[in-house]
């Protein structure tokens, strides 16, 4: 979450941008569309990284197909086994897969969690990124010695971030929604108000 320039102001200037464009996708009632080979790649192996998830740390998790919602936040985790929530990453390749904890950190990824904490009321939320085999058909023409990772060790191809619950960051969470919902009621009156009827 980005700080905002000056200390009196709640929401960063990408924050407000963002609110602006969520103003515009309700004022025009379109929502557009995010695809990417990543993404495709990332949806085509989530049980495959489950699984391998499963094999490496001696769990018996399932797929988590319950969405939970509050009144700022709603979300739906990959995995949760009553105690720590797990949400499963696939890197596209070698060459992207975070070898550290530390390159698995990511602000995105950070408030993710928090949100999936409070939801589930939960202590603990990790981000586990897998490192499995591409799909023939997404690899194109890139170098297949960074997509065909399969004979590396199960053990080596699983980085995690593991996060703890913060309830003075879960504060900050709430406020900066609140301040997202009345950022987007200004610019929806905005939009009324320079397209009279």
């Amino acid at each position: 979450m980005a700080r905002p320039r000056l200390k009196s102001e709640i929401l960063s200037e990408g924050a407000k941008a963002f609110c602006r464009e969520i103003a515009g996708q309700i004022a025009y009632g379109y929502q557009p569309s995010v695809t990417s080979k990543y993404l495709e790649k990332g949806l085509a192996l989530e049980d495959e990284a489950i699984a391998l998830y499963n094999h490496v740390f001696f769990t018996d998790l399932a797929k988590n197909t319950a969405r939970r919602e509050n009144t700022w936040l709603s979300g739906e985790c990959d995995l949760y086994d009553g105690q720590r929530i797990r949400d499963i990453k696939t890197a596209w390749s070698l060459a992207t897969f975070p070898k550290t904890s530390d390159d698995v950190h990511c602000t995105e990824y950070e408030w993710q969690m928090r949100a999936y904490m409070q939801l589930w009321d939960c202590d603990e939320a990790e981000v586990c990124y897998c490192l499995l085999d591409t799909p023939d058909d997404l690899i194109g023409h890139e170098d297949e010695a960074m997509h065909i990772v399969s004979e590396i060790p199960a053990h080596m191809r699983i980085t995690s971030k593991l996060y703890r619950r913060d309830p003075q960051l879960e504060r900050l969470m709430v406020e900066k929604i609140e301040a997202g919902w009345e950022c987007i009621a200004r610019e929806l009156k905005q939009i009324e108000a320079d397209h009279p009827a």
